[in-house]
């Protein structure tokens, strides 16, 4: 399956639903004199898993002569749940430990594949996703081992990989009410993470570990970020991104430029799903960021509840551009 993982470039992309899995392998086998570089039955069977587990697909195109047909995983289509993620962020007890580098991912995918009996708690194909995207996001992870009979494995994000779960991200992406707020710079993250250590009375609600990880990823990413304090016995801390990074720290710094416009719509966070669907309806005008990534921002947005702008200009056809309203 890693094959279809990978990014081809390609002449023409079509984005296939799971149930139109069976037409386009009828099309696969119509196909006598075509190319296709991950190999025929593998690709079949590709498509039938997909339809099974009602993941969507694309078939990228390149116009050689004759024709070469790639299929890939439609973006995180096959991603883990935020129920089976935050299972790999747990700390579970064992009696053997192995730390892996992301690289090493598919020896271990195969180890997993050969041993039949041994129980897999967090579920075999969780397993295989997680340390499919350890490898693609360059996260060294470990395998703990319980000597049962038969052996139990468990797999954890390694703590020094300074990853959040999506669940816990979200947290540090909210405004919370505050007596007293800080603005710290990303060098000054190792003094606050000393501060949080010697605060062993203090109440952290988005939770120690996840703090400590947050603000590792923001000395090593160059994120300022902000710390709050709510004068509660004991006193409550909270953390929060600065706002001026929030988009780059989702990678998404498109939705941060200044786009040209005609036209200007400032957008509150509960009016982000009326705009999704106008932006589904509009289906013969441009999104230049991406109609995908311009629904996730806009998910986004509603989550934390940060207004956003709608900017449009009056090409033809119509242009619509997406902003964080500063």
């Amino acid at each position: 399956m890693e094959a279809f993982f990978k990014h081809y470039d390609a002449d023409e992309v079509y984005h296939i639903k799971p149930e139109e899995a069976p037409r386009e392998i009828g099309l696969l086998e119509q196909r006598k004199a075509e190319t296709y570089p991950q190999g025929r039955e593998a690709c079949v069977k590709f498509m039938k898993k997909c339809q099974k587990k009602g993941w969507p697909f694309m078939v990228k195109v390149k116009k050689t002569r004759p024709a070469t047909f790639y299929f890939e995983v439609e973006g995180d289509a096959c991603a883990l749940t935020a129920g089976e993620l935050a299972s790999f962020f747990k700390h579970y007890d064992s009696d053997e430990v192995y730390h892996i580098k992301p690289e090493e991912a598919p020896r271990e995918i195969g180890l997993l594949e050969q041993r039949k009996a041994e129980t897999y708690p967090q579920g075999r194909e969780a397993c295989v996703r997680f340390m499919r995207k350890c490898q693609k996001k360059g996260w060294p992870f470990m395998v703990k081992v319980k000597k049962t009979r038969p052996a139990t494995f468990y797999f954890e994000v390694d703590s020094t990989a300074h990853v959040l779960s999506d669940e816990e991200r979200d947290s540090f992406f909210k405004t919370y009410d505050s007596d007293e707020v800080y603005h710290i710079k990303p060098e000054e993250a190792p003094r606050e993470i000393g501060l949080l250590e010697q605060r062993k009375a203090e109440t952290y609600p988005q939770g120690r570990d996840a703090c400590v990880r947050f603000m590792r990823r923001c000395q090593k990413k160059g994120w300022p970020f902000v710390v709050k304090v709510k004068k509660t016995r004991p006193a409550t801390f909270y953390f929060e991104i600065d706002r001026s990074v929030i988009f780059n720290a989702w990678g998404m710094s498109s939705f941060y430029e200044n786009h040209p416009a005609n036209e200007t719509y400032h957008i509150k966070p509960e009016e982000a799903k009326r705009e999704i669907g106008l932006l589904k309806q509009r289906t013969g005008e441009t999104f230049p960021q991406g109609r995908d990534e311009c629904v996730k921002f806009m998910k986004r947005c509603r989550k934390i509840g940060q207004p956003f702008v709608v900017k449009v200009q009056k090409t033809r056809p119509v242009t619509f551009w997406y902003e964080v309203d500063k």
